[in-house]
This record gives C-alpha cells, structure tokens and sequence, in this order.
C-alpha cells in the first residue's frame, strides 16, 4: 500500500510546528525527577516554549509520585496549572499504598483544578490487587478521568468501567491489550504513549486497525520523553491524515467536552 502525502508528516520531519490542527497531549509528566533520573529544564518558562516547539495547544499532566507524601509534588503541578490555565490541565497522583490519604487529596485537587487521578502503583512498591473504587466514587459526580501506566487485567478495569461509568478511564500506553473494552465501554480510552517502543508497546497502526479510531488520544510521557517520539510515530503511520488529526488532537477535544471541561486552543483551526 503507497503512503498518502501528509502534510503533518511533512511537517514534523521540517521541524514545524503542528500549528494547522489542534494537538493535545493526555499523558505528561512535569517535576524534577522519579526516583530513577533528573529532568531539567522543568519550570514553566521552559515547559511552554517547549510545547510551541512542536504545536502543541494543551496538555494534562501529572508528577511522579514514589513517594509517601504525594501533596509537595501535586502542589508543583497545580502551581504550575495556576501559572498556565490554558496550556495544562492537572491530574492528581495518589500512593497505592496510603488510601486512607486518597480522600483528602483528592479533595485538595478538586479544589486547585484538577481534571482526574493519575495512578501509578507499580512505581511505589504496590502490587496490582489494590481496590481504587474509593477513589473513583470520589471521582463520580466530577467528570474526571483516571489515567494509568497499567490497569492490570482487562477484568479489572472492565470492572471499574462497568461500576463507574461517570469516570472516563484512560489506558497510558499504547496497547491492544483492551481493546474490547474500548470497543465496548464508552468511558475507556486508550492512549498512543510510547508506542515507538517496538515489541513492547502496540505501534499506532496496530491499535487503529483493531479499536476506534475515536476513542484513541494522543500521549508522550514528556517530560519523560521527548515530544517527538510521540508525535512522530503518528506523523509517519500509514493511516489517513484525518485519523492523524483525531488521534493528535480531536479526539481529546471531544473527551474534555464530555469531561464539561473543554479548554481554549492556541487559535482557530
């Protein structure tokens, strides 16, 4: 089969900005550091120059919490949301290990903007057999997403999906794992991040020829990863420039409008 030309392909390998379509960003990381590494240049005076390199309008972001005490990254986070209301929406970090904490931060978000739960349990030390519905009630009434690395197996997130379909639960890296649920929940999504991962992670064309091209969003893992390494993957994919333009931004517009959560965009498009 022979590529179509795509103007955003042609674009990205230029060096220009994807400033023609909306692009969103659903999975960011801002903070210094995991456990694991340093990242510089991680204020808001070079996160933003950062996403007008690449066009990007809007990301939702989180830090990395290994930590006990989550609220001294969580804060950064919402400071940094305060800063640029426009240009990133905040997820809040719970430990899997404190739930009894998990009210009163999520409240703590809830009152500083924040959009959803980000949740990342293997990173702190605790098993999958964690039961998050405390969590997610919280989430119920507020039209919040719950984001993921890994949601474990697809009996429990159908789970979770099936009791709580006010939450819009997102899978945070490139996967076909559960794709029937996608297919089947209209609250599940599923994210392209670090799709450029061969043999590790389901490449872009892989989880649209197998799930709908509506319910895929954009993600990168910066301040992780490079911007580019998730946005390249999609530039380059053999699918049509009107799926690029979903799975890069619109897909995620539509989302935030069900979120009752819509943002402004750079511009017009």
């Amino acid at each position: 089969m022979t590529k179509q030309k795509s103007e955003i392909a042609e674009r990205f390998k230029s060096g220009i900005p994807l400033d023609h379509i909306p692009v969103i960003d659903f999975h960011t990381h801002m903070g210094r550091s995991s456990e694991y590494y340093y990242i510089p240049f991680n204020t808001s005076e070079h996160v933003i120059p950062y996403l007008d390199k690449f066009g990007v309008d809007h990301i939702f972001t989180f830090s990395i919490n290994v930590t006990t005490d989550v609220a001294p990254k969580n804060n950064s986070v919402y400071k940094m949301h305060k800063e640029n209301p426009s240009r990133l929406s905040p997820l809040t970090a719970i430990h899997a290990g404190f739930p009894q904490d998990w009210n009163s931060i999520l409240e703590d978000g809830n009152a500083a903007g924040s959009r959803g739960i980000k949740i990342l349990h293997q990173y702190q030390g605790v098993e999958e057999n964690v039961d998050f519905s405390a969590a997610f009630d919280y989430a119920r009434d507020k039209n919040w997403v719950a984001l993921a690395h890994n949601w474990g197996t697809s009996d429990r997130l159908e789970h979770w999906a099936k009791n709580f379909p006010e939450v819009f639960f997102i899978i945070g890296h490139a996967s076909t794992m559960y794709k029937h649920l996608v297919d089947k929940y209209e609250n599940v999504y599923q994210c392209t991040c670090a799709s450029f991962v061969e043999g590790y992670f389901s490449p872009i064309k892989e989880m649209v020829n197998c799930m709908p091209i509506e319910k895929i969003l954009h993600g990168s893992d910066a301040l992780d990863l490079d911007i580019a390494t998730s946005i390249g993957p999609i530039a380059f994919a053999d699918i049509s420039e009107t799926e690029k333009e979903k799975i890069l931004g619109l897909n995620a517009i539509n989302l935030a409008k069900r979120m009752n959560r819509p943002f402004p965009l750079l511009k017009s498009y």
